[in-house]
């Protein structure tokens, strides 16, 4: 019994139970063999990842490539204009190998900066395919525009400065008769300068001056002169210096003097008897004359426009017979003129007041037989001036407002046939003449009140042929006069107070005759 036990044990004698668990190992009647634990080989979730491909064969797979359909594009192409990320950097058509230039135009002439350039495949903002301006900080420099003369900057982009170094003849420039445009373009063949005076004159048929277009400098005069066909002055755009006189007088067809635009300075300049001219037209870079301006006898004339950027005439300015000027416009910048100032017989002037900014006058002031002059406003910039205020025929005139800064009058101060002047009020601040007094048949005038601040004349007081006046009060204060003294005719002035006159002042003061007579219808 007990050997039975042992060899059962060791044969694996268990009944039931041994069947059970060859059931559970088997699996059943279906079951395939029991694969032996951490073999994972035919496992369904442990399947081989597949192989990235290169469909276009550009050396770069499809994890690489932005596009693995187009053989020229891949990372490091050559980046392209063509819309396309071809260097798969996400960016498009950045540095591209065939980006074209474009170049800034900041002042927006419509020519490019050349230094600036850009590159890129279609034209930014503000960007040109022009590359030929020379200063991209001026709107009025690039190819093409007018060339200012001996300005030291080259607007037209060519290279040079008009005018810089002009070739000069020797002596004088005679255009004469009809061979004057043959002998001005001779002239321009050679030579840019003229080293003595030219003189245009009596050339029939010639129009304008265009045969002249070189000509940049004038040693001596520049005469035109006499030339019953002239119209115009263009052709002169390069004269900027004339040393000597202009003189533009007796051309019957002149209608204005355009084409001097860029003349910056003459010796002197005179522009008169032209008939039919109604402009002085475009004088626009004048800003001195070196000596005197006289426009006179230029019946025409509406005003003095192209004058505008006149600040100083180192002679004096005659404004002379102009019958149709209504107005000096074209003196508003005029500041300075150091010789006479005269304004006589314009007609038709109705006022001054264009002459506002005139702070300067070392001689005479004189308006003379203006016979529409209704005002001296403008002149309210004048504190003194060196010679005569002489006011004279200017009968539409009531009355001096506009001279109320004046002070100091280094001459005389003469008013004489002012047939409407009633007043002297705007006088109030003068102190000082440095010449006599003369009041000469002012016919509206009735008292001297304005007067009071004088203290002394350099020279004779006339007091003749005033109708209506009758108190001569306000010139008590004076203390001496350098002269005679003469009080005549004055119908309304009492004789008495004429005596009284003397009284205030003294005999002993006055270093001349007195006389005193026809005061008071006496």
């Amino acid at each position: 019994m007990r050997w039975f036990l042992m060899v059962c044990f060791a044969a694996g004698c268990g009944g039931d139970k041994a069947a059970d668990d060859t059931a559970d190992t088997t699996g059943g009647d279906d079951a395939g063999p029991t694969t032996p634990a951490g073999d994972d080989t035919g496992s369904e979730d442990t399947q081989t990842e597949p192989t990235p491909q290169d469909a276009d064969g550009d050396g770069y797979d499809e994890t690489e490539d932005c596009d693995d359909d187009d053989v020229t594009r891949f990372p490091g192409a050559d980046e392209l204009c063509d819309g396309e990320d071809d260097d798969c950097d996400d960016r498009v058509d950045e540095d591209a190998l065939d980006a074209e230039p474009w170049y800034p135009d900041l002042d927006e002439d419509g020519y490019g900066d050349p230094d600036a350039p850009t590159l890129a495949c279609a034209q930014p903002e503000g960007f040109l395919d022009d590359e030929s301006d020379c200063d991209d900080s001026s709107a009025r420099v690039h190819p093409g525009a007018t060339e200012i003369p001996a300005d030291e900057i080259d607007q037209d982009c060519d290279g040079v400065d008009a005018c810089a170094a002009p070739v000069e003849n020797t002596g004088d420039l005679l255009l004469e008769g009809a061979d004057a445009e043959a002998d001005a373009e001779a002239f321009c063949a050679e030579y840019e300068a003229v080293s003595g005076d030219l003189m245009i004159r009596d050339a029939e048929g010639l129009e304008a001056l265009d045969a002249l277009s070189c000509l940049c400098t004038v040693a001596g005069d520049v005469i035109i002169e006499d030339n019953p066909d002239l119209e115009a002055l263009t052709g002169l755009a390069r004269l900027y210096a004339v040393y000597g006189a202009v003189r533009v007088q007796r051309n019957d067809a002149l209608t204005d003097i355009a084409g001097l635009q860029y003349l910056r300075y003459a010796g002197q300049l005179f522009v008169s008897e032209n008939s039919e001219l109604t402009a002085l037209g475009e004088l626009d870079a004048l800003t001195r004359v070196g000596g005197s301006l006289s426009v006179d006898h230029n019946p025409d004339l509406l005003a003095l426009g192209g004058l505008d950027r006149l600040q100083e005439i180192s002679g004096g300015l005659i404004l002379y017979l102009n019958n149709d000027m209504l107005e000096l416009d074209g003196l508003r910048g005029l500041t300075t003129v150091r010789g006479d100032l005269r304004v006589t017989e314009n007609e038709s002037l109705q006022g001054v007041s264009e002459l506002a900014a005139l702070a300067e006058l070392g001689g005479d002031l004189a308006i003379d037989y203006c016979t529409a002059l209704t005002s001296l406003e403008g002149l309210d910039s004048l504190t003194g001036f060196g010679g005569d205020l002489v006011l004279r025929g200017n009968n539409p005139l009531v009355n001096l407002d506009g001279l109320d800064e004046l002070t100091e009058i280094g001459g005389a101060l003469n008013i004489e046939r002012q047939g409407e002047l009633s007043s002297l009020a705007a006088l109030s601040g003068l102190y000082s003449l440095g010449g006599g007094l003369i009041l000469n048949e002012v016919g509206s005038l009735e008292t001297l009140t304005g007067l009071e601040a004088l203290t002394a004349l350099g020279d004779t007081l006339a007091l003749t042929r005033n109708p209506l006046l009758a108190d001569v009060g306000a010139l008590h204060g004076l203390s001496g006069i350098d002269g005679d003294v003469l009080v005549q005719g004055n119908l309304a002035l009492d004789p008495a107070d004429a005596e009284a006159l003397i009284d205030a002042i003294g005999e002993d003061n006055i270093t001349g005759e007195i006389i005193l007579s026809g005061n008071g219808g006496e």
